[in-house]
């Protein structure tokens, strides 16, 4: 993970009232986790970290969308390695609860292209490099009601979605 990365979900997290029940989707720690910044949930024993492999930083090995709503949903470093991530938004929102909040964080169409576990990018796994008006169509047509993404950087294009309703 990019410091700007971890920087702006801090940031992010800091700028919320306690968020008592995240989820963190892609949550294989691969150079760093945010599950730090989470304290409340952690404390709680409440930040669900789910991912594709059984590792360090997962908790359940899932591609599923929790049924119980969640006050957080956290991905970072995840959308430029699927071609889902369409539905990954989508999923995001629907996990949920009314006045939730989605922070993603991914790889800009700008950084060079890696493998999820950060070294060469494998034969057969997928990667693109991410554009910021891709994660806002994607984030509109998820059904958040207020999305913010920051300008992008070389390394790393950062939102925030709110699930008002």
């Amino acid at each position: 993970m990019h410091a700007q990365a971890f920087d702006f979900v801090r940031r992010a997290v800091q700028s919320f009232p306690p968020l008592l029940r995240v989820v963190e989707f892609g949550s294989l720690d691969v150079n760093g986790s945010v599950r730090p910044i989470f304290t409340d949930a952690a404390a709680l024993g409440k930040y669900l970290g789910i991912d594709l492999r059984l590792s360090l930083g997962v908790d359940l090995m899932a591609d599923w969308t929790p049924a119980e709503p969640f006050d957080a949903v956290v991905s970072c470093g995840v959308m430029e390695h699927t071609p889902r991530a369409e539905e990954l938004c989508v999923s995001a929102c629907r996990a949920l609860r009314p006045g939730g909040i989605f922070i993603l964080t991914c790889a800009s169409a700008y950084f060079p292209v890696h493998g999820v576990d950060g070294g060469e990018l494998p034969p057969g796994e997928f990667y693109r490099g991410i554009h910021a008006f891709d994660v806002r169509d994607w984030l509109n047509a998820a059904g958040f009601d207020l999305v913010m993404v920051e300008k992008p950087t070389l390394h790393d294009v950062c939102a925030l979605a709110w699930k008002v309703r």
